[in-house]
């Protein structure tokens, strides 16, 4: 046993092994040598051979707090928490204050998903320990998974200031910090990290995944690029490079790598969506929903799904797949107890909540009228810079502001205001119930923007979206409609949010045109006023933003321009004439390669067509 045990020591694993059976054979019920021998086998990898030969040796001496310790920590590694946790619980009946016990415990509790209680049993060992740096990391991770953010960083700081060359406080202080959007400081504690420790792959990676969500694809690529040099079969680095490359315009090469990924992982639900992104990159569309209907095979929840096939028009699979938006924290459902509506005839209030960004809340306000009649008394709360506005479009529906706190009032059953189109748009032919124009701005108002854009054509345009995520591929530049002033006596119109003096003076100075802006007029918080010189304009030429949402909803002529690739968002579904959402609305997608400048130049010609006979002074 002792020349069993000195191999072992000595990290002669195998021999150690053969040593430890050989006293087994003699001895077949040695609590000692079933017990290590189980270790061994642990550091060998080979987790299920050490459960069975532990848990021998746990039944010989079922007071051993290192044998159950082990135990415990061999069925952790076979991914058997619920029993690791019965096992900890015993240890904890017979060592209350056994940290490593309550840190194991956490850690299962974790891994069970069951956050609140991992928490408490982290608490507990910390009131035992509270210098513990081991403990305090454990905090700092259950917060996060919890998404508790802030105070993940505060729990991290604490280790740090324990164990300030913890690579793995810096890398996870990093993680919290990149979740808080704060991926400047999230890039500074990779670096410290990887200062202490060079190879260290996964600060590398999580690095890149900062920089990428900076927009700093370049160096998010050099990053992912490093990741690969060391481990060419990592599945993330590939597959994050290859959205990189998405970005950068290289989808050729963006396909390549997604399909190195999935030879390592073909069920990869991930890599899949970002496969069939690189195809609709590569105007390969066709191919593109093909990979998404074999992804819903392989995982029938999968949301991003949602995107091509409501796009494509098969609104069966894709408002069930939208649904899940509230799961996938894309929006949050509002914290009303009544039940969810599910198409019925209410008996009381039906409550209406807007969510996500205006263009939504404008796009599906489409369906209050129905809304209307299916209850006695429906109530929408709406981003509250639409009250007005939708106040006077919808009558018999009670418009409130979406605020934090709820509304007051008994309420017989909810619904998010996207939601309801599974019911009321279902397939096709329940579009020719969307009304050709739904908003009705201010006619006093429209009359006063009217009579200050007397004599020429006026056209509104719009060409930025703020929008996170999207805006930076949905947005022109104001030089890029120069192309319209080839049509005669064309006015632009600024219906651009946000400062756009520097924009409008560059573009006089190249021009020598000036593009007409109301200085009276907030463009960004007084959306009930936009709308009114939307109506007063003749036609709007728009990227896919909430100018071109107002301009469909008001029923006005438009042209929206949504970008080429995965920005586009799925409800510019027609690449004709036309939109079943907006009637009036004409969408001119971006073509592969196309700048906005061509684009726009493309449409000149409509533009100047329909000025002949349909321009409403």
């Amino acid at each position: 046993m002792q020349n069993a045990m000195t191999l072992h020591q000595a990290g002669r694993l195998e021999e150690a092994a053969r040593a430890y059976r050989s006293v087994l054979a003699r001895e077949a019920e040695n609590a000692d040598a079933l017990h290590l021998l189980g270790a061994v086998r642990l550091q060998q990898g080979k987790s299920a051979e050490a459960v069975e030969l532990i848990r021998k040796a746990a039944d010989l001496r079922p007071a051993s707090l290192d044998i159950l310790g082990n135990l415990a920590t061999a069925h952790a590694r076979c991914g058997q928490f619920e029993q690791a946790l019965g096992v900890l619980d015993r240890i904890l009946t017979r060592a209350p204050r056994n940290t490593n016990a309550l840190l194991g415990r956490s850690a299962m509790l974790l891994n069970l998903r069951r956050r609140d209680e991992a928490l408490a049993a982290c608490d507990e060992a910390l009131g035992i320990e509270p210098r513990s740096a081991g403990l305090l990391f454990q905090r700092a991770n259950v917060l996060a998974s919890l998404e508790r953010f802030a105070d993940a960083v505060e729990a991290m700081d604490r280790v740090l200031e324990l164990s300030p060359a913890s690579v793995e406080a810096l890398n996870n202080r990093g993680n919290a910090l990149a979740m808080l959007g704060r991926h400047g400081e999230a890039i500074a504690n990779y670096d410290r990290a990887l200062a202490i420790k060079p190879d260290y792959l996964d600060a590398l990676n999580n690095r890149a995944n900062a920089l990428k969500a900076a927009e700093r694809f370049e160096e998010a690529l050099a990053g992912y690029e490093a990741v690969l040099a060391r481990e060419p079969d990592r599945t993330d680095a590939l597959s994050n490079s290859g959205a990189v490359l998405i970005e950068l315009n290289r989808p050729v090469e963006a396909l390549s790598r997604f399909d190195r990924a999935l030879a390592l992982r073909p069920r990869d639900i991930t890599v899949i969506n970002n496969r069939s992104t690189a195809l609709l990159h590569l105007d390969r569309k066709a191919e593109a929903l093909a990979n998404v209907r074999a992804s819903l095979e392989i995982d029938p929840d999968n949301f991003e799904a949602y995107y091509f096939l409501l796009a494509n028009g098969e609104f069966s699979d894709g408002w069930r797949l939208y649904d899940r938006r509230t799961i996938e924290g894309q929006t949050r459902k509002r914290g009303y107890a009544a039940p969810d509506w599910r198409g019925q005839k209410v008996s009381g209030t039906l409550l209406v909540s807007g969510e996500q960004g205006l263009g939504d809340q404008i796009l599906f306000s489409s369906l209050l009228p129905e809304l209307r009649s299916a209850a006695d008394r429906v109530v929408a709360e709406v981003e509250p810079r639409l009250v007005d506005l939708f106040k006077r479009s919808f009558s018999g529906i009670e418009i409130v502001a979406l605020r934090d706190k709820l509304h007051d009032g008994a309420i017989a059953a909810q619904t998010l205001i996207g939601s309801a189109a599974k019911f009321l748009r279902p397939d096709w032919n329940s579009f020719n119930r969307q009304p050709r124009n739904y908003l009705r701005a201010d006619e006093k108002r429209v009359a006063d923007f009217r009579r200050r854009l007397d004599g020429s054509l006026n056209v509104g345009v719009s060409w930025h979206s703020r929008k996170a995520a999207t805006g930076r591929s949905k947005s022109a530049h104001l030089i890029d409609f120069t192309p319209l002033f080839e049509t005669n006596q064309i006015r632009l119109i600024d219906l651009q949010y946000g400062d756009t003096k520097s924009e409008r003076d560059a573009f006089a100075a190249a021009t020598g045109q000036a593009v007409t802006h109301f200085d009276d007029l907030d463009l960004t918080n007084d959306i009930d006023g936009v709308a009114a010189l939307i109506a007063a304009c003749d036609l709007v030429v728009s990227v896919s933003n909430t100018t071109a949402h107002l301009a469909g909803a008001l029923g006005r002529p438009a042209w929206v321009m949504p970008p080429f690739g995965h920005t586009r968002m799925w409800y510019w579904m027609d690449n004709g004439a036309g939109n079943p959402w907006y009637p009036c609305v004409q969408v001119r997608p971006q073509g592969a390669g196309q700048s906005w400048a061509q684009l726009v130049a493309s449409i000149r010609s409509e533009v100047a067509s329909f000025a002949g006979a349909n321009v409403n002074r």
